[in-house]
Protein backbone atom coordinates (compact mmCIF):
# COMPACT_ATOMS: atom_id res chain seq x y z
CA UNK A 1 0.00 0.00 0.00
CA UNK A 2 2.95 2.12 0.52
CA UNK A 3 4.32 1.61 -2.21
CA UNK A 4 1.03 2.13 -4.75
CA UNK A 5 0.32 5.35 -2.04
CA UNK A 6 2.69 7.80 -3.84
CA UNK A 7 1.56 7.48 -6.66
CA UNK A 8 -1.66 8.06 -6.26
CA UNK A 9 -1.45 10.99 -2.99
CA UNK A 10 -2.12 13.27 -5.65
CA UNK A 11 -5.16 12.10 -6.89
CA UNK A 12 -6.94 11.29 -3.68
CA UNK A 13 -5.90 15.06 -2.77
CA UNK A 14 -8.35 15.90 -5.00
CA UNK A 15 -10.59 13.29 -4.34
CA UNK A 16 -10.88 14.29 -0.49
CA UNK A 17 -12.42 17.93 -1.49
CA UNK A 18 -15.16 16.11 -3.69
CA UNK A 19 -18.20 15.65 -1.46
CA UNK A 20 -19.80 12.51 -3.99
CA UNK A 21 -20.62 9.45 -1.78
CA UNK A 22 -18.48 6.53 -2.85
CA UNK A 23 -21.98 4.19 -3.13
CA UNK A 24 -25.76 4.10 -2.93
CA UNK A 25 -24.53 2.96 0.97
CA UNK A 26 -22.16 4.43 2.05
CA UNK A 27 -20.20 3.53 5.11
CA UNK A 28 -17.89 6.13 5.09
CA UNK A 29 -17.52 9.50 3.39
CA UNK A 30 -15.34 10.57 0.81
CA UNK A 31 -13.06 12.30 2.56
CA UNK A 32 -13.41 9.79 5.42
CA UNK A 33 -12.39 7.52 2.84
CA UNK A 34 -9.34 8.96 1.48
CA UNK A 35 -8.25 9.47 5.59
CA UNK A 36 -8.06 5.71 5.77
CA UNK A 37 -6.37 4.97 2.79
CA UNK A 38 -3.98 7.51 4.10
CA UNK A 39 -3.58 6.32 7.57
CA UNK A 40 -3.19 2.53 5.98
CA UNK A 41 0.08 3.47 3.70
CA UNK A 42 1.44 5.34 6.88
CA UNK A 43 1.47 2.09 8.65
CA UNK A 44 -1.04 3.14 11.14
CA UNK A 45 -3.58 0.65 12.53
CA UNK A 46 -6.87 -0.01 10.37
CA UNK A 47 -10.22 -1.36 11.18
CA UNK A 48 -10.01 -4.40 8.91
CA UNK A 49 -14.04 -3.79 8.59
CA UNK A 50 -13.35 -0.64 7.29
CA UNK A 51 -11.17 -1.75 4.67
CA UNK A 52 -12.85 -4.49 2.99
CA UNK A 53 -15.96 -2.42 2.73
CA UNK A 54 -13.94 0.28 1.43
CA UNK A 55 -12.90 -2.06 -1.30
CA UNK A 56 -16.29 -3.21 -2.16
CA UNK A 57 -16.89 0.51 -2.64
CA UNK A 58 -14.17 1.79 -4.98
CA UNK A 59 -15.15 2.37 -8.43
CA UNK A 60 -13.92 -0.67 -10.86
CA UNK A 61 -12.55 1.49 -14.41
CA UNK A 62 -14.12 4.31 -13.80
CA UNK A 63 -17.68 2.85 -12.75
CA UNK A 64 -19.06 2.78 -9.45
CA UNK A 65 -20.69 -0.55 -8.67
Amino acid sequence: MACLYGLIAPLLDRVEQEDEELSDEPVLSTPDAVRGIRKAAAGEPTDVDAVQQLKKMVPVNGAHR
